[in-house]
C-alpha cells in the first residue's frame, strides 16, 4: 500500500506570486467574459461538428489563430454524459457501478463536461514557476488545460493509472467564487473526501498509485459550478514527501469526509 501522503494541499506563497496574481487577473477576465458571452479570447464551439470540420479546423488553425489563445467548447473528442445529469458521475453509485466493471474499462475518465483552453501562456509560465521551486526535478509534463464550466462541468471518476509512468501529479486550479466546485477523491481505507475550491488559487498534489505496484490507485472526479480553471502536470523525478513542507493547512469547512465507504 502506498504510504502517506498520498494527497496534499500546498500553499500557492511557495511559488512566484508575481506570476500567480498575473494569472488570477487573467482569469476573473476570462471569467466575466464567458458570462457576458464575449471577450478577447475566442470561443470554438464544435458543437455538432463532424469529423471532416474537425480535421479541415485542425489543418487550418495556425492560420486562422495563430498561437493566440482560444477556447473550446464541446470538443468533438470529448464523450458526454447522455442519459443522466453531469454531476450522477462524481457520485456514489457512479464509482461503485465503475469499481464493479473490469480495471482496465475504467482507469480513465469516462465522461467529461469541460472547455480546452488552448495556447494561453499560464502552462509555461506554471512550468515555469515549477521549475525554480524544483531545479532537480526530470520531466514537467502538461496533463490538461481545461476551463469547467458553471453549468455542472466535470470529470467522471477516474484513477490516471495508466496514464503515465509518472505518479506524482500537481494542478493549479483558480476558481473565481468560493465552495462552487471541488476535488473529490478516495483514500487508501475507501473513505470519500470532498476538497472544496476556495475563492483564488488552490494547488493540489496526489499521487495516483499503481495496485500492481502500490497496491493502491487514487480514484478522483471533478464537479463545477463555476468557471473553474485548471492545469495539470506530470511530475518524473520527485516524490510525495518533498512536497510535504509546502502544504497549506486546509480548513475544514473546505474538505468533508462524506457518509459513505466504497470498500
Amino acid at each position: 500500500m502506498q504510504k502517506e501522503p498520498y494527497y496534499l494541499h500546498l500553499d500557492e506563497c511557495y511559488f512566484d506570486s508575481n506570476i500567480m496574481n498575473e494569472l488570477a487577473v487573467a482569469f476573473d477576465s476570462i471569467h466575466v467574459d464567458l458570462l457576458r458571452g464575449r471577450g478577447s479570447v475566442q470561443v470554438v464551439d464544435m458543437q455538432g461538428w463532424s469529423r471532416d470540420k474537425l480535421k479541415q479546423f485542425n489543418r487550418s488553425i495556425t492560420k486562422n489563430l495563430g498561437d493566440t489563445p482560444y477556447i473550446i467548447k464541446n470538443a468533438v473528442d470529448n464523450k458526454q454524459p447522455k442519459l443522466r445529469p453531469y454531476s450522477w458521475y462524481t457520485q456514489e453509485d457512479c464509482l461503485k457501478s465503475s469499481l464493479a466493471m473490469k480495471s482496465k474499462d475504467v482507469v480513465l475518465s469516462n465522461h467529461n463536461h469541460l472547455y480546452h483552453l488552448v495556447n494561453h501562456p499560464a502552462v509555461s509560465l506554471i512550468e515555469s514557476t515549477l521549475s525554480k521551486m524544483f531545479p532537480d526535478i526530470k520531466l514537467i509534463e502538461n496533463s490538461g488545460s481545461f476551463i469547467y464550466p458553471p453549468d455542472d462541468g466535470m470529470m467522471s471518476w477516474h484513477t490516471n493509472e495508466t496514464a503515465s509512468s509518472a505518479p506524482v501529479r500537481i494542478y493549479f486550479v483558480y476558481t473565481p467564487e468560493d465552495r462552487k466546485s471541488f476535488f473529490r477523491y478516495v483514500d487508501a481505507e475507501g473513505r470519500i473526501y470532498t476538497s472544496w475550491d476556495r475563492k483564488g488559487w488552490n494547488i493540489r498534489a496526489f499521487y495516483c498509485g499503481n495496485v500492481q505496484v502500490d497496491g493502491f490507485r487514487l480514484w478522483h472526479c471533478v464537479l463545477s459550478n463555476t468557471h473553474r480553471f485548471s492545469f495539470g502536470f506530470r511530475l518524473t523525478g520527485i516524490a510525495m514527501d518533498q512536497l510535504s513542507s509546502m502544504t497549506k493547512g486546509f480548513d475544514s469547512n473546505y474538505m468533508s469526509i462524506e457518509d459513505w465507504r466504497v470498500w
